[in-house]
């Protein structure tokens, strides 16, 4: 009886909506409630550990002056710190292209790989040395995320980068953190002009009154998705758990559909994009940023694509936009013209001070300021962007294309004095689906060594995402390990919601 009642209900909601007769089928199916999509925001050099990682641990903590920009949204965040990439420890190559490669794929660089090429921990080599290539063996997390979006989208992806470095005009260029498949690097826009025209073009810009005639469609489809709503809510009534479940998938979609109608009404062109040629070529890596943002943000508004990236492309010597900080590197080149924001990570003698700018990895002492001040830089631009994702409100119930999100804040190493891939941290933020948000796990808590093994490493924070995302295997089953088979850690962290 309550079956019939089901699919009675059920084929007159579809009678009334035609278009609502599809259910939905898929990651996105099986994940109600979870993220719709996912934005990744990268950057190299690291992090100054006893200044980015959160003190406390759990739901108790407070964080240090590297990561205080996201007190704002210290609740909707999970704080993972002291993480190792055992990954790269399989070849003991610790260059930056090799981290970089591995830390958003958990795998190594295509010539760490034996000549059969199989994509397994016994045909990895030894890479010792440097002249090794920097092409990562297999695809990043977030284009699994977004080749198994369901969905129809414009875009496969936004791709955004920023250089920071005066003079460099170019408009594009290859990602070192991100990859679409083996040995092909996520092409990035890093000219905001040339951003906007991808991605925006043919759009209504800000204040440009909607067609009356679209209006009008969106309040019948409203009115309709309303009506149909109202019978799913008495149809549940009386139902068993397994009938339940599935009215659920069927309203998620209704819901989903409630969603695009009212993107229709904020996807708008972002205002106030530079027009001139190569004008970020003169540009900070903070103004370049505050556009890229917007850009990103507005176009995951507008639903365009299930993957957003914004990359921080320059490593050695970037113009970061902050006074203090740019006017220190500035000065201490005029001393010593070899130095520069990388030797400055790498605790190199500062030309000024006469003093090195950061302690050996486990030693006591204290950090240049304006090296602390580059890396809280980097986490108040992930600040923004959480800031600028929650301005849109993507649905009827209220919820922000933040809500709908799982946005990561990833590096490439942890302390730079050392040079090497431990006890590095990772942030991810917005809808992370089953897991705890409000929360930090310390994957070291007993004030271990900076070589000392971690309780768990990166390719856990992988597998977490991919179970964001209730990603499946070839045979169907959730996944459990995200890299290099035969080593890849198995399991997400364990930060599930009580």
């Amino acid at each position: 009886m309550k079956r019939r009642k089901l699919l009675k209900g059920l084929a007159g909601a579809a009678a009334a909506a035609p278009f609502l007769s599809i259910l939905p089928s898929g990651a996105q199916a099986e994940c109600p409630g979870g993220p719709k999509r996912i934005i990744v925001m990268s950057y190299a050099m690291g992090i100054a550990r006893q200044h980015w990682n959160p003190r406390g641990r759990g739901t108790d903590f407070t964080l240090p002056y590297c990561t205080a920009p996201l007190d704002q949204f210290r609740d909707r965040c999970l704080f993972v710190s002291n993480v190792d990439n055992k990954v790269v420890d399989l070849s003991q190559r610790y260059g930056h292209g090799q981290k970089k490669a591995s830390a958003l794929t958990g795998t190594l660089v295509t010539e760490a790989f034996g000549s059969s090429g199989r994509h397994h921990v016994d045909n990895v080599t030894s890479l010792n040395g440097n002249g090794v290539g920097e092409q990562a063996k297999g695809p990043s997390i977030e284009t699994v995320v977004g080749q198994a979006s369901e969905g129809s989208y414009a875009r496969r992806a936004v791709n955004l980068g920023i250089l920071g470095r005066p003079g460099d005009r170019r408009e594009r260029l290859d990602s070192t953190f991100s990859w679409e498949a083996e040995a092909s690097a996520t092409n990035l826009i890093v000219d905001p002009r040339t951003a906007f025209e991808e991605y925006f073009a043919g759009l209504a810009t800000p204040g440009t009154p909607p067609d009356p005639r679209e209006m009008a469609e969106r309040r019948r489809r409203n009115s309709l998705l309303d009506a149909v709503r109202s019978q799913f809510a008495h149809l549940r009534t009386g139902l068993d758990y397994r009938d339940r479940q599935r009215l659920d998938f069927h309203a998620d979609y209704i819901r989903q559909l409630e969603t695009d109608i009212v993107a229709g009404g904020i996807c708008r062109s972002p205002a106030a994009i530079p027009t001139e040629p190569s004008w970020h070529a003169g540009a900070s890596m903070q103004d370049v940023a505050a556009l890229q943002i917007r850009i990103l943000a507005q176009s995951m508004a507008c639903d365009l694509a299930p993957v957003g990236r914004l990359e921080f492309a320059h490593q050695q010597n970037p113009f970061f936009g902050v006074p203090a900080l740019d006017e220190h590197l500035t000065a201490a080149r005029e001393i010593n013209a070899r130095f520069d924001w990388h030797g400055a990570i790498h605790g190199e003698t500062d030309p000024v001070s006469g003093a090195a700018t950061r302690p050996s990895n486990g030693a006591t002492g204290s950090h240049a300021e304006y090296l602390l001040d580059g890396y809280r830089f980097y986490v108040q631009i992930f600040a923004d962007l959480l800031r600028e994702l929650d301005r849109f409100v993507e649905g009827p119930d209220g919820r922000t294309v933040l809500d709908n999100s799982l946005c990561v804040l990833a590096t490439d190493m942890g302390d730079g004095t050392g040079h090497g891939p431990f006890k590095t941290g990772y942030i991810l933020a917005g809808n992370l689906g089953p897991f705890r948000t409000g929360y930090h796990l310390d994957c070291a808590p007993d004030d271990r060594g900076w070589r000392d093994p971690s309780d768990y490493d990166h390719t856990h924070v992988l597998t977490t995402i991919a179970n964001a995302f209730c990603l499946r295997d070839a045979s169907g089953a959730e996944v459990n390990s995200f890299g290099i088979e035969g080593f890849s850690s198995e399991g997400a962290l364990p930060v599930l919601r009580a």
